[in-house]
């Protein structure tokens, strides 16, 4: 797991800002997250953690790209609908 919380220390005196996750969630089966501010460092294992989050179910599991009602990367136990079509 990547820890951004030194880049973060080093990052706020930088900017003179407190360093805020405006938004985190999960569409088209990977983790978004929008930041107020942010490095090259830090943006980098932000993609980083994106990509590992298309190929992470929600319990650890190694998951796989499900397409039903929506979009979703899901192990075959926690698979979003029976019948859902996989990619990749």
């Amino acid at each position: 797991m990547w820890d951004f919380r030194p880049l973060v220390a080093e990052l706020e005196p930088a900017v003179g800002r407190k360093f805020v996750i405006l938004q985190g969630k999960e569409k088209f089966g990977g983790l978004r997250i929008h930041l107020n501010h942010a490095n090259d460092a830090i943006r980098q294992g932000l993609d980083a953690a994106r990509e590992e989050s298309l190929h992470t179910a929600i319990c650890g599991e190694l998951g796989k790209w499900r397409e039903g009602d929506w979009i979703k990367t899901r192990c075959d136990e926690h698979r979003v609908a029976p019948g859902a079509r996989e990619h990749g």
